[in-house]
């Protein structure tokens, strides 16, 4: 064999070495990194779910990167806070946006947002709040600004539907003007479809979150005569867990559904027993399939098993909100399948209408359909249940006959 020849054979060997990541590091001809700020809410009501969508997120950009990153781009997470200062969400936005951000991803109420919102839309840059469920974050910015959840009209009809189906037929909303497209919206949403099925809405009571107690709502409630088969609320922990106990002190036995924000061990904080029987709609919940096959069935709740034992493993512990954590996750796999339908483009416009045309794409809890959904996407429900000091998957329900979102 000649020199050449040789020469030739070696150089092919080591080609043929490389791994088939490094060699899409350079996809598109440059590898450039993909930059995600994050406007982030880690503190007051925010912290709820943007202490887990950030750890999350992060998780994600961690495993891609380890596998080549997206189309050969590289994935840069930048985070930064808001702080208690909500009028600073655009500032901070404006931040990331000026060390590069092609896309952010936002934090979990509107009123938080808004700022970050009109920032990137006035700069052209697409925005995905991680874990809002409320519709009116994408107000006024079609094709630009999107939910990475389903819409709270979705979770509450899905609560309306599954507590019809287990046989309630009677309910009570406690409602709250404190983060009123949430904790004043979604019980509507919830009796709206309860009704409609042909449920009866014997009452609605008003309070305010972070006060003492809630003991004149629970002794209301618990002196009506039959008493409601449901209460639902919206109201999150740590207030969820005081009026859980205010309920069960009063003598009211019977079940009470509640919302995303409730998926965290906050509603187990005064005493464990008076979760049994809460329900709550969420993003994600684990459950490893029962069968040890090689090729047995792939669920949605069995690829957030996937990422909860992935996670753990990298980490060192847990998600402490498993649904939330899978929306940060949830949040990078969308961005992923834009980018790779924009044919690896990073540019902005081009994320945002890769966004906007997603149809069936799987992610961490399960599939996503933005195409012709207007920047809110069409995703199941997880049904939880707490028992025994401890969540316990219950159902996977696909909404049907889900209200229009509210004007706000």
């Amino acid at each position: 064999m000649s020199r050449r020849a040789r020469r030739a054979l070696a150089v092919g060997a080591v080609v043929a070495l490389v791994p088939v990541a490094a060699c899409t590091q350079h996809h598109e001809g440059d590898g450039t990194p993909l930059v995600i700020g994050y406007v982030a809410a880690r503190a007051g009501f925010g912290a709820i779910a943007d202490v887990d969508g950030v750890d999350g997120a992060q998780f994600e950009v961690d495993r891609i990167n380890r596998s080549g990153g997206i189309a050969g781009h590289p994935v840069e997470l930048i985070v930064e806070d808001i702080g208690p200062d909500l009028s600073r969400s655009g500032d901070v936005a404006a931040a990331l946006i000026a060390r590069g951000a092609q896309v952010l991803l936002g934090p979990p109420f509107p009123d938080e947002g808004r700022g970050a919102i009109e920032v990137a839309a006035a700069a052209g840059i697409p925005m995905l709040s991680v874990t809002s469920t409320q519709p009116s974050f994408v107000d006024g910015h079609e094709g630009q600004t999107f939910l990475t959840t389903f819409g709270d009209n979705a979770q509450g009809a899905a609560a309306a539907q599954y507590a019809y189906g287990t046989g309630a037929r009677t309910a009570v909303t406690i409602t709250s003007p404190d983060v009123h497209s949430y904790t004043d919206l979604v019980p509507r949403y919830f009796a709206d479809t309860f009704v409609q099925r042909g449920g009866l809405l014997v009452g609605t009571y008003d309070v305010h979150l972070a006060q003492p107690d809630f003991d004149a709502a629970a002794a209301t409630i618990a002196a009506l005569d039959p008493p409601p088969d449901v209460v639902y609320t919206t109201i999150f922990p740590p207030d969820l867990a005081a009026l859980l106990h205010a309920l069960r002190t009063a003598g009211y036995s019977g079940a009470v559904y509640s919302s995303d924000a409730s998926d965290n061990a906050g509603v187990f904080a005064v005493d464990p027993a008076d979760a049994d029987g809460l329900v709550v709609t969420t993003h994600g919940f684990p459950q490893r399939p029962r069968s040890t096959l090689l090729f047995a069935p792939h669920t949605a709740a069995s690829r957030v098993a996937e990422f909860v034992d992935a996670f753990t493993h990298s980490t060192g512990h847990a998600p402490a909100a498993v649904g939330l954590a899978a929306l940060g996750a949830d949040s990078i796999d969308i961005i992923r399948a834009a980018v790779e339908h924009a044919g690896g483009s990073t540019a902005p416009a081009d994320i945002a209408a890769g966004i906007a045309s997603l149809d069936g794409v799987t992610v961490t809890t399960g599939r996503v359909t933005y195409a012709g959904q207007h920047g809110i996407p069409r995703k199941a429900v997880y049904i939880i249940e707490a028992r025994d000091g401890a969540f316990h998957l219950r159902s996977v329900v696909e909404p049907t006959d889900v209200p229009q979102p509210y004007d706000t």
